[in-house]
């Protein structure tokens, strides 16, 4: 699934060491992925702690919450972002980095961001 977006954004992703997946490797493989202007929500949890290890491109916003770490609140944080930029005229991707347990907390936000016809992408990590 990743190698096909990556593909599609043209990025290829470095060919996986032999061995089993670690974090590391997963969130290293992002990097490359990222563009200037683009902005970054990162989920409490693997996500957030992933994400901090990022290299980020010249006019990245990066947004995560850290004071009380409460899983859930990114998915309504990228409708926001989403409408804020639009409304501001910003050009760049919107990406959100979640967990698959946060997601499923407030998976129905999708159905308003989906109404707002404004791209944006979802990552999804699994429990590794």
């Amino acid at each position: 699934m990743l190698t096909g977006l990556f593909k599609q954004n043209g990025y290829h992703a470095p060919k996986a060491p032999t061995g089993n997946l670690d974090q590391h490797h997963f969130w290293k493989q992002f990097s490359p992925f990222l563009r200037p202007g683009d902005c970054i929500i990162a989920e409490v949890g693997s996500a957030q702690y992933g994400t901090l290890e990022l290299a980020l491109p010249h006019d990245t916003t990066f947004f995560t919450q850290l004071y009380y770490s409460c899983i859930g609140f990114t998915v309504g944080a990228l409708l926001g972002a989403l409408v804020a930029r639009r409304e501001q005229g910003k050009v760049g991707r919107v990406l959100l980095f979640i967990g698959d347990g946060s997601l499923h907390m407030t998976v129905q936000v999708r159905l308003l961001q989906t109404s707002y016809c404004v791209m944006h992408i979802i990552l999804i990590s699994p429990n590794l």
